[in-house]
């Protein structure tokens, strides 16, 4: 987000990977970012999950090469399912694939979207993150694609195992 203003003592837009990434393009563009030892929140809560989510898609926005967090989350957390999202979202080990493509929210203040899809263009994955404790609304714009007719299928990403329900 261009816009957002650092909260802490910097109290100015920082815009941080697209500026490494303006900074590789000038001087070595042969290399990729990487987000090492990286930690975004508690494991056991719903808002360090949700933001695991919402990074996760950000990193591959940004066109980061590697990331790794400082620890993996504990099995059973809420931020391994934050992962389990990616990687795992049916449980059957089905994944998340393809090139990142540009999905607006008119909402992304409260639902913010990330948006997916193979190269043959024959699947595509939208993830929706509510960012807030209450049913909210958003128009999503998907740009750059051609879907005549979809059947849409929901994994939801809820505080229990996706076997639960």
């Amino acid at each position: 987000d261009k816009t957002y203003v650092d909260e802490s003592w910097i109290n100015q837009p920082i815009y941080i990977l697209p500026r490494i990434q303006g900074w590789i393009d000038k001087y070595l563009p042969t290399l990729g970012i990487a987000v090492t030892e990286y930690n975004w929140g508690d494991d056991d809560i719903i808002t360090g999950a949700l933001a695991q989510v919402i990074l996760l898609s950000v990193f591959a926005q940004e066109g980061v090469s590697f990331a790794a967090r400082w620890v993996a989350p504990d099995l059973g957390t809420v931020t391994e399912l934050a992962f389990d999202l990616y990687t795992n979202y049916d449980t059957f080990g089905s994944s998340v694939d393809g090139q990142v493509l540009t999905a607006t929210s008119s909402n992304p203040v409260q639902v913010e979207s990330f948006l997916y899809g193979t190269e043959n263009g024959e699947e595509y994955y939208l993830i929706l993150v509510n960012k807030v404790t209450s049913v909210v609304g958003a128009t999503i714009v998907a740009s750059n694609i051609a879907v005549k007719e979809a059947t849409v299928i929901l994994y939801p990403f809820i505080l229990f195992s996706f076997h639960d329900f």
